[in-house]
């Protein structure tokens, strides 16, 4: 991780500590890469951290995208990023957008 994200997350109110199925979201994470990163050196794999965000990225992206039923303005703010740079992402990733109808 680059030292400014370090720092960042330094400074991000920890996540409440919670029991049994329902982990906060680092802890999950933390659990579920521990054994990847084991695997990835053992096998002597390198770009651990671009792979894990562009596997991370694709599927944030499609469940903010069903999650607003394909609005891509919806999407990009919920998400955080410029509407265009939503955009270019769903194209280099080659993600399909629908408009669903709202529950």
């Amino acid at each position: 991780m680059p030292a400014s994200s370090a720092v960042a997350l330094s400074h991000a109110k920890p996540a409440p500590q919670k029991k049994g199925m329902d982990l906060a979201l680092e802890e999950f994470m933390e659990h579920r890469l521990k054994d990847f990163v084991k695997q990835m050196k053992a096998s002597g794999g390198r770009n651990l951290y671009s792979i894990l965000l562009r596997e991370i990225e694709r599927p944030l992206i499609k469940i903010t995208l069903n999650e607003t039923n394909g609005n891509q303005i919806q999407a990009a703010y919920l998400l955080g990023m410029n509407r265009n740079t939503l955009r270019k992402k769903i194209k280099a990733l080659k993600i399909r957008v629908r408009k669903n109808s709202p529950e």
